[in-house]
């Protein structure tokens, strides 16, 4: 195999889904089950596997155990790694990990399905092949091709991660994690199998119970498995075994995928919109064979088909909307998430203030279903017809709501650079510890402008749909950022350096305002750091409650 890189150029993706999360070991190994770790967003059954191997090897490493120098433990397990000619993977799962878009239901079978993997290099060229049940998938270089034979569906695409192998490196950085949540680990001993005298070690956390077994020579991870426990009692998601340096089967790098009934291309983004785009195109055909009576229906989901990618989108004819009654492959759509994802962003008269949803309404789900209305209809009238499908409407009332409109006194603003929001970042070795949100301290990361605080500050302060929180108006008369003109201007960067978009930026972070005990916070900064006070005004204002259908 390749030799890795140094530790610091790689795993960028990696650290972006797993800095938020409690301990390095949860983070992989609920990753390598949903197939969620992805190398320059693309996924890669090997990476879940290994990277869930390479975790092990810094969990021991943070945990002090089985070396005497426990920290020469990750190195010696990547430079065993390196050295391999092949890798052979053997055992079972008991969940499908497909890298397209699940056209079917995501199946959550009680029996062990079984896994065989082999990982070479033909020649210069990395090389795989994986089985898992019905979903075979082999590589070449940065070609993959994936088999389903459950739906005949053969998904092809360019571009994907070209060595595994150096993908190691990079986690070293967040062994501190797993050293501040205090994980909790046994030393398994040693033990012989097969002639190999190996040292293990389980990790216990969160009901879910790991066990990695190491060849004492070689370093190389021989096996691991994993048990979890629920209230329906304990059972074992995975094991697996791991042997080195075999003759690859002729019959495995040989291997062509059979041509399938469905052909899919593309990867990560692009290929996840173009199967929704493929469904709303479907969905138009369908229409046009059988019209609809009125101006709104609701089409359910052939075989509760899922998508992890999906926006309201025309038919291709322009005729209707198909809007999707649904969150992703993985959860149904919520009425929280209904009004977030697709009613609020249509303009004033839906923003997020003006609803009120009663009781625990909030986590309603809805059937897996596309709500399918004509172009011009009233956003009203499709919002209702959504909502009396789960038995729930919405009512209009009139009440006195509490403004705060934010004025300026004319002063001089500071560089943007100079203004920080008023709770200080964790820092964490000489670095800001990310993901943390609490009343004033920054969540974006990023320099604002005046627009984005007072917009912020309104959404974060009305983001549980109670319609009683303040209302914040922006009339500070601060000069404004224009709007990206995609059309004039190909990129983001192009525009800004255009535009100078800096001269627009005014602070550099947006503090979280949360709730009311953040209020009188947020009104010492904004006076302190800029001159904006807040003047509270009480107006009328119509109120969308969501209710129980009457």
């Amino acid at each position: 195999m390749s030799k890795p890189r140094q530790i610091t150029d790689r795993l960028d993706q990696v650290g972006q889904e797993l800095r938020n999360r409690p301990s390095i070991v949860d983070g992989v190994m609920t990753d390598i089950e949903c197939g969620l770790i992805t190398v320059r967003g693309h996924q890669s059954g090997f990476l879940r596997t290994m990277v869930g191997l390479a975790a092990a090897a810094c969990t021991l490493i943070a945990v002090g155990t089985w070396l005497a120098q426990p920290a020469s433990l990750y190195a010696q397990t990547v430079a065993a790694l390196a050295k391999v000619k092949s890798v052979h993977v053997e055992g079972w799962t008991s969940q499908v990990v497909r890298s397209w878009p699940l056209e079917q239901p995501r199946e959550q079978p009680d029996d062990k399905i079984p896994m065989d993997g082999w990982y070479w290099y033909d020649g210069e060229v990395p090389a795989s092949h994986e089985q898992l049940g019905p979903v075979v998938r082999c590589r070449r270089g940065g070609r993959l091709q994936e088999y389903q034979q459950d739906v005949d569906l053969l998904f092809v695409a360019d571009g994907a991660s070209k060595d595994k192998i150096e993908s190691f490196s990079g986690l070293e950085r967040y062994l501190q994690l797993l050293q501040q949540e205090g994980v909790k680990s046994d030393d398994l001993g040693q033990r012989t199998e097969a002639g190999h005298d190996l040292h293990g070690v389980r990790i216990n956390r969160g009901g879910v119970s790991t066990e990695y077994w190491f060849d004492v020579d070689s370093h190389l991870p021989f096996r691991m498995s994993q048990l979890r426990s629920s209230d329906e009692g304990e059972r074992t998601a995975f094991e697996l075994s791991f042997s080195y340096g075999e003759q690859v089967p002729e019959s495995i790098v040989a291997y062509v995928p059979p041509n399938a009934k469905n052909l899919r291309h593309g990867f990560g983004h692009d290929g996840q919109q173009l199967a929704w785009n493929q469904h709303v195109q479907d969905v138009g055909l369908r229409l046009d064979e059988h019209p609809i009576n009125g101006r709104v229906t609701i089409l359910p989901r052939q075989k509760q088909q899922t998508y992890s990618y999906q926006f309201i989108k025309l038919t291709p004819d322009g005729k209707y909307w198909v809007l999707p009654l649904d969150h992703d492959q993985y959860s149904p759509l919520t009425v929280k998430n209904f009004i977030n994802l697709r009613v609020q962003h249509g303009g004033p008269d839906r923003a997020p203030e003006t609803w009120r949803v009663e009781g625990d309404l909030l986590d309603v789900t809805f059937p897996r279903a596309d709500l399918i209305f004509e172009k011009d209809t009233p956003w009203g009238e499709w919002v209702q017809s959504a909502l009396n499908q789960i038995g729930l409407e919405y009512a209009d009332v009139t009440e006195e709501r509490m403004f705060w409109v934010a004025k300026h006194d004319g002063r001089k603003l500071r560089p943007w650079q100079e203004v920080t929001p008023p709770v200080p970042y964790v820092i964490e070795g000489g670095k800001t510890k990310p993901g943390l949100v609490r009343p004033g301290i920054g969540f974006k990361q990023l320099p604002v402008t005046m627009h984005d605080l007072l917009a912020d500050f309104n959404r974060i302060q009305n983001n549980h749909y109670t319609a009683d929180h303040p209302i914040i108006i922006d009339r500070t008369e601060l000069p404004e950022a224009p709007r990206w003109n995609r059309e004039e201007y190909a990129s983001w960067d192009e525009f800004k350096a255009a535009v100078n978009y800096d001269q627009y930026y005014v602070a550099s972070d947006s503090p979280w305002f949360s709730g009311s005990e953040s209020r009188q916070m947020a009104r010492d900064w904004y006076e302190k750091e800029f001159g904006v006070t807040m003047t509270e005004e009480q107006r009328p204002m119509t109120i969308h409650v969501i209710r129980r259908k009457e």
